[in-house]
């Protein structure tokens, strides 16, 4: 039997929104840790990295750019459960 792919494409788009909304401050911290030049820590750890950046410029800065991650993955996410 052929089921109509809606449900699962729902179920897709609100996954993967789902997950780039959880994981993207922790690639934001990890990026910003990776920019760092050699010998110059700023952050101890990825913990330390989450609270001196929620402390110095807010809790949103974390998320600052998700919603174009999270506007592309909408349909990706959608058409791979689909599929």
């Amino acid at each position: 039997s052929s089921r109509s792919p809606v449900i699962p494409m729902i179920a897709g788009a609100i996954a993967g929104s789902m997950e780039h909304l959880c994981m993207y401050p922790v690639d934001t911290v990890k990026t910003r840790m990776q920019a760092i030049q050699p010998g110059q820590p700023v952050y101890a750890n990825v913990i330390d990295g989450f609270a001196s950046i929620a402390a110095k410029e807010g809790i949103p800065s974390l998320y600052r750019g998700v919603s174009a991650i999270v506007c592309a993955a909408i349909p990706s996410h959608a058409i791979y459960f689909a599929t």
